[in-house]
């Protein structure tokens, strides 16, 4: 047997549900992105989109938050690599 053996669709939807717990708990962006979002959905909703208009909408949305998502793992990539430690690179790749 492998350590990395598949785990199943249950331990995978659980493992995702956790990660995005921890996303919305340690990244202000993220939060702030979702709560804007949430704002946008209800307007769009009052001003009456379309369907074609809201599948947009929540597509390029999901697209900001992934991109969100991805700047962080390289954030916290950074800080494991260079054991939290100031460097010059880590604070151009975070700017």
């Amino acid at each position: 047997m492998t350590k990395y053996k598949s785990s199943g669709v249950k331990q995978s939807v659980y493992n995702a549900i956790h990660g995005l717990k921890l996303a919305f708990c340690s990244q202000r962006n993220f939060v702030i992105e979702v709560c804007i979002s949430f704002f946008v959905f209800v307007l769009a909703s009052f001003l009456n989109f379309s369907v074609t208009d809201l599948c947009l909408l929540i597509v390029m949305t999901a697209i900001v938050l992934i991109c969100e998502l991805f700047n962080s793992v390289i954030e916290f990539t950074l800080d494991a690599v260079y054991k939290n430690q100031y460097s010059n690179l880590v604070k151009m790749a975070k700017d």
